[in-house]
């Protein structure tokens, strides 16, 4: 009998019960022992490669669903602080808006008081010159001492009649 590790101990096994065993050759006993474990090992292995081909589909799903969730999340902050600053510049026109408005008021406000200044500092000049004396005329040598009252123009040479 040729000794092999692990075969010895079943074939003779095999042997004492041949009576139940319709084969009793060793090497095909081994052989077929051979085949069932490369077929076990075989059926392992695929069901390893099916349970990662399954954690990977997995992983990648949750990634993706994960990349999705930070995009729409990304979005969402783009959109609300594009929001926040569209209400700060809505707010910033409206303040300058109201600052210009504020600006034009008030020049109104100063132009009318200007020319009410003005109308009243004329009526006032109006009614007190009327009072003041007037002035003399200095270019007429002593008529301008006999009162305050200018003359009118005196031509010295009187008019002759050309006939």
């Amino acid at each position: 009998m040729k000794k092999r590790s692990g075969t010895i101990v079943i074939v003779q096994a095999q042997k004492k019960n041949s009576s139940t065993s319709t084969r009793s050759d060793p090497e095909i006993l081994g052989k077929e022992e051979k085949k069932k474990l490369q077929e076990n090992s075989f059926q392992r292995w695929l069901e390893s490669k099916r349970q990662e081909q399954i954690q990977k589909r997995q992983e990648q799903e949750e990634s993706q669903r994960l990349a999705a969730e930070e995009e729409m999340v990304k979005k969402e902050t783009a959109k609300l602080s594009y929001a926040l600053w569209k209400l700060k510049k809505d707010q910033e026109r409206k303040a300058n808006e109201m600052r210009q408005r504020q600006m034009k008021e008030e020049q109104e406000q100063q132009k009318r008081v200007k020319q009410q200044q003005s109308k009243e500092r004329v009526s006032q000049w109006m009614r007190s010159s009327k009072v003041k004396p007037r002035p003399f005329p200095s270019n007429l040598g002593l008529q301008s001492l006999q009162g305050n009252q200018p003359k009118g123009f005196f031509n010295p040479h009187p008019w002759v009649d050309p006939v």
